[in-house]
C-alpha cells in the first residue's frame, strides 16, 4: 500500500500600494507569517507593484 503526499497550497490576494514595493512586500511577509508548512503559494502576477505601463516605476533590477 502506497502513502499519499499531501500538497498544501495557499492562494494570497490583497490590495496593494500602488507601485510601493517595499510596502507590498511587508504586507505580504506578515500574512506569511500566519501560514504554516505550505508547499505552494500563489500570489496575483502584479502582487509586488500593481500593473503599470511604466515600465520604470516597477522593473525588476537585475539579479532580483
Amino acid at each position: 500500500m502506497t502513502q499519499k503526499q499531501v500538497l498544501k497550497v495557499a492562494a494570497v490576494q490583497f490590495n496593494i500600494s500602488w507601485l510601493n514595493k517595499k510596502a507590498n512586500l511587508s504586507k505580504l511577509d506578515d500574512m506569511l507569517q500566519q501560514l504554516s508548512s505550505v508547499d505552494l503559494l500563489l500570489l496575483p502576477e502584479t502582487f509586488s507593484t500593481g500593473f503599470s505601463i511604466d515600465v520604470d516605476d516597477c522593473e525588476e533590477q537585475a539579479g532580483g
